[in-house]
């Protein structure tokens, strides 16, 4: 299998930051696209603003800044949902990746009628797992929770299911 493009979304990047493993996505994406307003969420916080920069350059994430506008502004009316999400569809379906990382539930199936492949922080993890490049996610999923993620409890033990973890 072909490595793939992605464009990711900040929740997503906030928690593999957190984490530790933002890196770890090089195994299967060459291109990981970040959108100006994810950027900019993300970057209300100086911790993670700096990490971010570092593993831009070291890892393939790329600044994605061009998008239409007219589909952009379409979405934050007609679907009332964030910028950073909505700018992430657009720029998935423009640069014709693979999948979207993206969390919120909402953004999620907006993406889906979209055509696009979406995953979020858990379907990340149990991935991360499958390859080797972590052991467990369930500490990985805890840590999270410490850090204010919330997850849907059908979900969370639906994700431990296929890891072959206890919930």
């Amino acid at each position: 299998m072909g490595k793939a493009i992605a464009v990711i979304d900040s929740s997503c990047v906030i928690g593999l930051l957190h984490l530790k493993l933002l890196d770890k996505l090089n195994w299967r994406y060459n291109t990981i696209y970040i959108p100006g307003n994810v950027r900019r969420e993300i970057s209300k916080k100086r911790d993670a603003r700096n990490k971010l920069k570092k593993l831009m350059n070291k890892y393939g994430i790329t600044k994605c800044n061009a998008y239409d506008a007219a589909s952009l502004k379409l979405l934050l009316v007609d679907e009332h949902i964030g910028s950073g999400e909505a700018e992430a569809i657009i720029q998935a379906r423009e640069k014709n990746a693979g999948t979207i990382f993206i969390d919120e539930k909402k953004a999620r199936k907006i993406a889906e009628r979209h055509g696009l492949q979406t995953k979020g922080i858990l379907g990340l993890l149990l991935d991360l797992k499958r390859v080797g490049e972590i052991k467990t996610i369930k500490p990985s999923i805890l840590k999270l929770q410490q850090r204010g993620f919330r997850f849907d409890q059908t979900l969370y033990k639906h994700i431990l299911q296929q890891a072959s973890e206890d919930a």
